[in-house]
């Protein structure tokens, strides 16, 4: 089946966050899933099925589109520095900068 442009966008956005949000061994994918849904605005049932229901997926919803597309721009400093291969520390240290008080849906 083929995806769109805009899914494949959100398919890596996606991806990437989870990955940025894994604190190592022993971490639990609902906990990842779920921080990421607190930190986007996006249901974490959605997100479940940007993960596990990729293959019959044929478009993204537009706002979840939206919401990961803030979320990266939030959290970009961070995936910058995971791509370069800096140390986690440093990737931890800006994730927690870049996203204080700036959580779409709280004020």
């Amino acid at each position: 089946m083929s995806h769109t442009v805009a899914l494949r966008k959100a398919l890596d956005w996606h991806d990437e966050l989870m990955d940025l949000f894994h604190q190592g061994r022993g971490d639990k994918e609902k906990r990842v899933r779920g921080q990421l849904s607190e930190e986007s605005g996006i249901p974490e049932s959605y997100l479940f099925r940007l993960q596990h229901k990729r293959r019959d997926m044929r478009d993204v919803a537009g706002e979840a589109y939206r919401l990961l597309c803030e979320t990266v721009e939030r959290y970009g400093d961070a995936l910058e520095a995971r791509r370069l291969g800096r140390d986690g520390n440093a990737v931890d240290e800006r994730a927690g900068e870049a996203g204080q008080g700036t959580e779409p849906g709280r004020d």
